[in-house]
C-alpha cells in the first residue's frame, strides 16, 4: 500500500462541490496546500498537487450527495514530496565566499621539471 500525506482543507465557503472545479479555486487551494507543505518543511510540484486535489474533489462528489462541501481531504503520495532542505542548492553570494585558486607559470614549470627529472634506469623495460 502506498503511503500518503493527509491534508484537510476547509472548503465550506464554497457554494457547491462544482465550485471546487473552478480554475481560480483550484489555484487558491493549491496555494494553501503549498503553504501547509512549506510549514512542514516539504514541497511537491504543482501538477502532483492538482492531480491529488482533483481526485479529492471527485471522491467528495461521489461520497457526499450534499449541495455544499465542508472539509476536503487531500491525499498526497509521499513519493511526490521532497524535503525543502534537499532541494536548496547553495550558491556563492559574495566574493568572500568564493575561493580562488591561482596557478602561476613558475609553479607549473617546477612541477613539470620534477616529473621530467624522475630517474629511470637504462636497463629497465616497461611493458603492458
Amino acid at each position: 500500500m502506498n503511503k500518503s500525506l493527509k491534508i484537510e482543507i476547509d472548503v465550506s465557503m464554497y457554494e457547491s462541490i462544482d465550485a471546487l472545479k473552478d480554475p481560480s479555486v483550484i489555484d487558491k487551494i493549491v496555494g494553501e496546500i503549498n503553504e501547509i507543505l512549506q510549514k512542514k518543511g516539504q514541497r511537491a510540484n504543482n501538477s502532483s498537487i492538482v492531480k491529488s486535489y482533483k481526485n479529492a474533489v471527485s471522491l467528495l462528489r461521489w461520497k457526499k450527495k450534499q449541495i455544499s462541501p465542508g472539509l476536503l481531504t487531500i491525499y498526497l503520495p509521499t513519493n511526490v514530496l521532497e524535503f525543502i532542505q534537499d532541494t536548496v542548492v547553495p550558491n556563492a553570494s559574495s566574493d568572500e565566499d568564493v575561493l580562488e585558486t591561482s596557478v602561476d607559470k613558475d609553479s607549473i614549470d617546477s612541477e613539470l621539471d620534477c616529473q621530467l627529472i624522475s630517474p629511470v634506469p637504462d636497463d629497465s623495460h616497461i611493458s603492458f
